[in-house]
């Protein structure tokens, strides 16, 4: 990193040292951090899962790796809302996630657990390594440490380059009898940044295996940042290559969790879908019979003004796609995709709209393309409709179905027999005057309607009864 750099609300210092500054006297954080998001400005040395994604950090250990519980819980109240020097708060630029490659004892010890719940409250994905093996515990079932085996807390337990889980890292159950580590990840012999601009491998520990986790979150974030916690956690689960052993012969278990971290099916699962199809194949088929249609073409539509057309179309299997094809009005064919706007894949209707712009001239002219999923293509005759300019005396609309040229806005509210409604109608006028417009006892709704002349573009129209009122 080159430059300067403002470290108000991207680093904290909760140590009793208090510095400004970012700065890292033991070299873990370094290490794990770059795990992350580490690599060189030109794309070199990318040891990191998510090297585009930006990070903070907060010192919460001391040179020699220790920490106490104040400086652990000032840490976790800075996360949730970073301030600078001067005291100024921007709840804001909390993070996504957070990377917490550090653990206590095992058992049932719920001094964390606040901060953890409220982390996943204000959407902060709450990540923990599950611990190592030490002295004061040698590992076995029910070895996972505080705060990984909350069951608000995502565990990442660690393995070897063959995918076997690593004997340091440390096995569920958790105290609250659910399976921990939640997932795994590379853990042994793991290299990364360290302090001073350089690289480093051989590290081992379950933190090395934790920020592997929290990258492939900031890329699921990445992918679609309206991703909620549990939505992310469910993805990282269900994506997870399932890994078993001699000791855990089923999956999910409590030495792998549900498995090994798969970034790239936890990526695609948002970009193509995540699902599972069951079933059985009896019968070998094809798909051979072509699609069906039905459509009614306008019997006239107007220059400038958009036209909303619709199809029914139906196949035995599948319809697959329906496409309009139209002339602009410089000669040239345009397709357009029709969307379904009702029904389902095997019967539905599709509708499409072609843009005012490309009508003009004395006929437009177009057709359907419908195909089904064994890709039999029907195409349907070309359709001409004639394009007025406007309307003048003598127009006449008997509204038995849906005209062209009138479009309806609003909402309609029944109640007692009565609606309201509010009807524009932007046809094209030509000059005219209002004693050539004269619309007295329509018969179409057996009441008194009169059209007055808004502009030279809209006529509203207005229906008076003694229950009906369009304003």
């Amino acid at each position: 990193m080159t430059g300067e750099v403002e470290h108000g609300f991207s680093f904290f210092d909760a140590t009793d040292a208090g510095q400004e500054e970012a700065y890292d006297d033991n070299g873990h954080g370094t290490h794990v951090t770059g795990t992350m998001v580490g690599a060189e400005p030109d794309g070199a040395n990318q040891v990191g899962v998510a090297p585009g994604a930006e990070w903070i950090a907060v010192k919460a250990f001391t040179s020699s790796g220790g920490a106490t519980d104040a400086s652990l819980l000032s840490a976790a109240e800075w996360i949730l809302a970073p301030t600078d020097e001067d005291g100024n708060t921007r709840v804001d630029l909390a993070p996504d996630v957070v990377n917490n490659s550090w653990g206590g004892g095992p058992g049932l010890d719920e001094w964390y657990r606040d901060v953890v719940t409220n982390w996943r409250a204000a959407e902060i994905f709450p990540e923990f390594s599950a611990g190592n093996t030490t002295l004061g515990n040698p590992g076995g079932p029910g070895s996972v440490a505080v705060p990984a085996n909350y069951p608000e807390s995502f565990a990442t337990g660690a393995t070897d380059v063959n995918d076997v889980v690593a004997g340091f890292s440390l096995r569920g159950p958790s105290p609250y009898d659910e399976i921990k580590p939640d997932i795994s990840a590379p853990g042994v012999n793991i290299r990364s940044t360290v302090p001073g601009s350089g690289y480093e491998g051989g590290w081992n520990g379950t933190s090395m295996a934790g920020p592997a986790v929290s990258g492939v979150v900031a890329l699921l974030k990445q992918a679609n940042a309206n991703l909620t916690v549990d939505e992310m956690e469910e993805i990282l689960l269900n994506t997870a290559i399932p890994l078993t052993d001699s000791t855990y012969p089923e999956s999910p278990n409590h030495g792998y969790g549900y498995g090994l971290v798969n970034a790239y099916d936890a990526v695609n699962s948002i970009v193509d879908g995540l699902g599972t199809l069951s079933g059985q194949v009896t019968e070998e088929g094809d798909d051979t019979e072509e699609p069906t249609y039905e459509h009614t073409p306008p019997s006239e539509t107007y220059e400038g003004m958009d036209l909303k057309l619709t199809i029914e179309a139906s196949d035995n299997v599948s319809v697959s796609s329906v496409i309009l094809t139209f002339t602009s009005t410089d000669g040239e064919n345009v397709s357009i995709n029709a969307e379904r706007v009702s029904g389902d894949y095997e019967s539905g209707t599709y509708s499409v709209t072609i843009p005012g712009e490309d009508i003009a001239g004395d006929e437009l002219t177009y057709s359907f393309a419908i195909t089904d999923f064994g890709q039999n293509e029907v195409v349907t005759e070309t359709y001409v409709i004639p394009v007025l300019q406007g309307i003048s005396v003598g127009y006449y609309e008997d509204f038995e179905v849906e005209p062209a040229g009138w479009q309806v806005f609003g909402q309609t509210q029944a109640g007692n027999g009565a609606f309201q409604r509010r009807d524009q109608i932007p046809l094209p006028l030509v000059n005219m005057s209002m004693q050539q417009i004269s619309l007295v006892n329509m018969e179409i709704i057996q009441m008194q309607h009169s059209l007055c002349l808004q502009s030279i573009c809209q006529i509203d129209l207005l229906i008076c009864s003694s229950n009906v009122g369009l304003i």
